[in-house]
């Protein structure tokens, strides 16, 4: 029984191998046209009016729905005494609304470093995206397999869908997240309080 178990596990295998060469091929070829590039950005700003600056980039990221996904807001300000606030901050902003939305946050108060970066991940989304089809296609096929195994080849082949399950959720979570950061953009603000300068 136990030999046909693993007989029955590696059957699997086997069928999800040659299944899924032709059919998830052709059907990922008719998507890789569609590049997935993940894009950042960083600025550093300076503002001698940093409530107002830090109030206006809270609107400006209103005005373009992204969201603050960190906001901290260290220091004392100099009329506290203090040596000067400096906000950190992550926004999250459509990418399609990315160079609009940096234009106007240039624009906010003075800019003294910026960066930008862009990454084709586009071959190991779909290579990924592939694996996940594999992995589906072999998951659906141990399912019939157990609708006629017995009770000790259902032991193994459990054991097997566990494995399968895991792979799954593992790829569904990197294409997730990939999708996310490809949809939205993250762009890295630092704003600095420094005294206003003498005229």
């Amino acid at each position: 029984a136990v030999t046909s178990g693993q007989d029955a596990v590696n059957d699997a295998v086997f069928i999800d191998e040659a299944a899924v060469s032709q059919e998830q091929t052709a059907a990922v070829e008719e998507v890789q046209g569609e590049q997935v590039v993940l894009r950042t950005a960083e600025r550093t700003l300076e503002s001698s009016s940093f409530d107002q600056s830090l109030s206006y980039i809270q609107n400006l990221v209103t005005e373009y729905q992204g969201y603050f996904e960190q906001s901290t807001v260290d220091g004392q300000s100099f009329e506290e005494g203090g040596q000067g606030r400096a906000a950190e901050l992550s926004i999250r902003v459509s990418s399609e609304s990315l160079d609009d939305f940096l234009t106007s946050l240039d624009a906010v108060c003075t800019v003294t470093y910026k960066s930008e970066s862009a990454q084709d991940i586009s071959d190991r989304y779909y290579d990924v995206e592939t694996r996940l089809e594999s992995y589906r296609v072999q998951m659906e096929r141990l399912n019939q397999l157990l609708g006629s195994a017995s009770l000790e080849d259902m032991l193994l082949l459990e054991d097997k869908r566990t494995e399968v399950q895991q792979e799954i959720d593992s790829l569904e979570g990197q294409l997730k997240s990939w999708s996310s950061q490809a949809q939205l953009s993250t762009v890295y603000v630092t704003l600095r309080e420094v005294k206003v300068r003498d005229q």
